[in-house]
């Protein structure tokens, strides 16, 4: 798996079908459930750059701006911000996974070149004996382990 084609373009796929979603949630909210929300949240950001003084020119064209409809504000505000913070996120995240895909490579090769032994406890199993030492001895070569198998008969 490379950087960008394994894990950036599979993080802002991710982002954008997640952001499709919650585009469909958020459509719903302001169309049905909260017709004044979009209006309510830019009140909200005026009244903020008023408060920290931004300054009054940036906050008079703030309020001079004509609300987005539903379309434009699910677009600039859910869309391209969930894809733009999983760009931002794959950054981090890919090299850590990365880094923890080659570890996790690094300890399958450390257990694979284990010994095991493998004690099997016996009463009155004569018949089905070779059918289990086939499929332990199958089984582990598989999964490239070495096996020592000691079979114990108990007497009653």
């Amino acid at each position: 798996m490379s950087f960008w084609h394994g894990g950036v373009q599979f993080s802002i796929l991710l982002f954008f079908f997640a952001s499709i979603l919650e585009s469909l949630v958020v459509f719903i909210h302001v169309k049905w459930i909260e017709p004044a929300y979009i209006s309510n949240l830019y009140e909200k950001m005026i009244e903020m750059a008023q408060t920290i003084n931004i300054g009054k020119s940036f906050a008079s064209r703030l309020a001079e701006q004509p609300l987005p409809s539903i379309f434009s504000y699910i677009i600039s505000n859910v869309i391209l911000a969930d894809v733009f913070l999983g760009f931002i996120l794959s950054l981090i995240v890919v090299p850590t996974a990365m880094r923890l895909k080659k570890t996790v490579k690094y300890l399958m090769f450390f257990f694979k070149s284990m010994d095991i032994s493998v004690v099997i406890p016996l009463f009155n199993e004569e018949d089905s004996l070779q059918e289990l030492h086939d499929w332990i001895k199958r089984v582990m070569q598989e999964n490239g382990f070495h096996t020592k198998l000691f079979c114990r008969r108990w007497k009653h």
